[in-house]
């Protein structure tokens, strides 16, 4: 046998309700304005300052190297691949 536990109204915790926490996950909304993100700043000059912060090259090469291979992981893991 079940055991049902019956509540008053003022006993019961409630939230408010969201309808995107209905219709998809929080983790998948906030995941997706981390791609977004960091989608923005994948440009050649956040790079290049990024690369300079931390002394690391800034041939033209590698920076494009770079900005290409954060966009192939970007658009990869937003298809979920």
């Amino acid at each position: 046998m079940r055991r049902i536990n019956i509540l008053k109204a003022r006993e019961a915790k409630t939230k408010r309700f969201l309808l995107y926490s209905f219709t998809q996950s929080e983790e998948y909304l906030s995941s997706m304005q981390l791609l977004e993100r960091l989608r923005e700043r994948s440009s050649r000059k956040e790079i290049r300052k990024l690369a300079k912060k931390h002394q690391l090259p800034t041939d033209e090469e590698k920076i494009l190297f770079a900005k290409k291979i954060i966009k192939i992981m970007l658009d990869e893991t937003r298809d979920g691949k």
